[in-house]
């Protein structure tokens, strides 16, 4: 994970946008065990991204509320879902993996 998080790094310092690597880096440094206050300002700046460029439609800007532990994660949660098309796969697809998300588990499936 050091390693990874070492050309993270790299990658951002080439292209400081790529805002999926960031979530990842934020993910990261939190499974590393850095301290609160580091990823959670990590998390935040990727929140922060998605609210600029008027993104909040997008699903990791709802992972990135949930991880935050936002006040108002479980209602942009809730908002994200309802905008799917009923019964479409995307909706059932979405409304399975975020249903019941927990944030420990959901650290630990993408970085086992």
């Amino acid at each position: 994970y050091k390693t990874t998080l070492k050309y993270l790094n790299q990658v951002l310092r080439i292209k400081p946008t790529f805002v999926e690597v960031k979530f990842f880096k934020c993910m990261l440094e939190e499974r590393l065990g850095y301290p609160a206050n580091k990823f959670r300002t990590c998390y935040r700046s990727v929140a922060h991204w998605y609210q600029n460029r008027g993104k909040t439609e997008d699903v990791n800007y709802v992972y990135v509320m949930l991880m935050l532990q936002a006040p108002n994660a479980e209602k942009i949660k809730t908002e994200y879902l309802a905008s799917l098309e009923p019964g479409s796969e995307q909706a059932k697809m979405w409304n399975e993996l975020l249903r019941d998300f927990d944030r420990e588990k959901y650290l630990h499936y993408m970085l086992p």
